[in-house]
């Protein structure tokens, strides 16, 4: 069962008082957001914007010229969900144009959540934390929707970013090795919190090879979307990145 520290309820309410993006912080954890947009034909991310409890914080102000925004907020003492939108990022005040390599270009990559204003010239998203502790239902349509996410984003062939004659095909819960572009090795794979030799790291991919069913394979997601996966398998000593081809 993946784990959630603390479940986030997130409302998105449309005030006349003033037009701009607004976060307001209605947990009792010092928070920072960043957030993402799409600049022309090229996607932008930025941050960091702090926000103390009880406070707010305006990443983007004046009218909204844009339908879509993407955010992520971060908590030394809470986690907050993410979707499955993935933009560059840093630890330090950044400003980012492009969303893909990051790591080349020496910034991390993390998931983002989507946030469709409509036709809002304002919007105010309201950070709260559930009282009490996470219920059981919580977990487990948390796992589900993750799941689910994984699932999709999963499917089809894959290549190595390094090595275009390595790739992969995943169909439904079935993975196929191809090398030069003819197939090898089969194996069933399932999601799961994490694995032993993970250090706790997860989710994770378990995936057993028809020939080594008696052997899975735990392998780390590190980033997901529909067009990049990046893991490491335990045991292993390099990240693994790869690249969906249509």
């Amino acid at each position: 069962m993946l784990r959630f520290f603390a479940v986030a309820t997130f409302l998105c309410l449309s005030s006349a008082a003033q037009a701009d993006l607004r976060f307001c912080n209605e947990t009792d954890a010092d928070i920072s957001i960043a957030i993402g947009y799409k600049d022309g034909e090229a996607w932008t991310s930025e941050g960091w914007w702090n926000a103390a409890p009880g406070d707010c914080s305006t990443p983007v102000s004046g009218d909204l010229t844009k339908r879509y925004y993407y955010y992520r907020v971060t908590s030394p003492t809470m986690d907050f969900p993410t979707e499955n939108y993935f933009f560059c990022t840093s630890a330090k005040v950044f400003t980012i144009v492009g969303d893909t390599d990051c790591k080349a270009r020496g910034y991390d990559r993390n998931p983002f959540n989507e946030l469709d204003t409509g036709e809002a010239r304002d919007w105010t998203v309201s950070l709260t934390a559930n009282d009490g502790e996470t219920t059981q239902e919580d977990l487990e349509q948390a796992y589900r929707q993750t799941y689910n996410q994984v699932y999709a984003a999963l499917q089809g062939f894959w290549v190595d970013a390094g090595d275009r004659d390595i790739g992969m095909r995943v169909d439904d819960h079935r993975l196929t090795d191809y090398f030069l572009g003819v197939p090898g090795g089969g194996a069933t794979w399932t999601l799961a919190d994490t694995c032993d030799g993970a250090g706790g790291a997860g989710p994770v991919l378990i995936v057993n090879y028809d020939d080594f069913a008696d052997e899975p394979l735990c392998w780390v997601l590190l980033g997901l979307d529909d067009a990049e996966l990046s893991f490491r398998a335990v045991g292993g000593t390099a990240d693994i990145h790869m690249l969906k081809r249509n």
